[in-house]
């Protein structure tokens, strides 16, 4: 019963966000300055996934 709800929000919430992913898209495009902190969000989460699943796979290597 609560998978299909689920399913139903986040399906929800990601049709909510394309519109707003567009409009910062379009933005970062225009303004240097925004840009630059997009791309330094976008920096730190690489880093952060590239760490952590380099941490996963040591431990379940090992």
């Amino acid at each position: 019963m609560i998978l299909p709800v689920v399913k139903l929000g986040t399906l929800a919430l990601k049709t909510a966000c394309k519109p707003v992913a567009a409009r910062l898209k379009k933005e970062a495009g225009l303004h240097p300055r925004f840009r630059q902190f997009i791309i330094n969000i976008a920096q730190v989460r690489f880093d952060f996934l590239i760490y952590s699943s380099s941490f996963f796979f040591s431990i379940v290597l090992v």
